[in-house]
């Protein structure tokens, strides 16, 4: 219950700054990159009229449609998975900015930057990913492994159901590693931080893929707002808010 409070209760302050103007630079990433994806989605539009009129091509119409329509399929697939890639991976020297930006300004908290910080986020990034890709193709298979002795009937709804969990969890894990890494934490003890708190995870990465899913302006404003939302959760959830007043109150037992 206390993981969900800090998600209600984070969205409101999120909701609250950006209402503000603070932190609004940040949309713009996500919107170049949408810019282009709405030019890719307006062409296939093109190319599925296109596909719909070689069906009407004497002896083969059928074939070519189908054809071009599994290949119009797979091509969109692909484009949305580097897309997902880019948020994750590209996008990472900006959420992580951002996130520390945002700690910040919730708790007071300094922390190191610079271009070779930068460079280090990013490559983790890359590395948590093909972390988070390799776990949730592990998991994936354990599940179809276990999948194989249920009942039909209950796969019917229970695969949709894993089939959104499980790639959420992982999701969830790439926007928290922005705060572990902050704080110190190693690659091995993030993956351990993801699975003692999976509540935490899931609940980030459905509302990221909720949130994408909107019509047009989800893949604006995804990115940003579970940075935030992932943030403040963390920051409040392990105390974080605590750690410049302890270094306040030694400073001035020092002074």
């Amino acid at each position: 219950m206390k993981t969900i409070q800090l998600y209600i209760s984070g969205a409101a302050h999120a909701f609250e700054t950006l209402m503000k103007g603070k932190f609004l630079f940040y949309f713009i990433p996500g919107l170049v990159v949408s810019i282009f994806l709405w030019v890719y989605y307006y062409q296939m539009s093109e190319y599925e009229q296109m596909t719909k009129e070689t069906q009407e091509w004497f002896l083969i119409g059928g074939a070519v449609s189908w054809v071009l329509d599994f290949l119009g399929s797979m091509l969109t697939f692909l484009v949305e998975q580097l897309y997902m890639f880019i948020v994750l991976v590209c996008f990472s020297p900006f959420n992580c900015i951002l996130s520390e930006k945002y700690d910040n300004y919730i708790t007071g908290n300094k922390f190191d930057g610079g271009f070779v910080r930068m460079l280090n986020d990013l490559l983790r990034a890359i590395f948590i990913v093909i972390i988070s890709l390799l776990l949730e193709l592990l998991v994936v298979f354990g599940y179809w492994l276990v999948s194989l002795f249920i009942p039909d009937s209950i796969a019917e709804y229970l695969d949709p159901a894993m089939g959104f969990i499980i790639p959420s969890f992982f999701i969830g894990f790439a926007f928290y590693d922005y705060s572990l890494e902050r704080y110190g934490e190693g690659t091995f003890s993030t993956v351990g931080y993801a699975f003692k708190r999976m509540l935490a995870m899931l609940i980030a990465g459905s509302l990221f893929t909720l949130l994408f899913n909107i019509p047009y302006v989800g893949i604006i404003l995804a990115p940003v707002i579970l940075t935030m939302l992932s943030t403040y959760v963390y920051v409040h959830r392990e105390n974080k808010l605590e750690t410049q007043v302890v270094e306040n109150d030694l400073l001035d037992q020092n002074d």
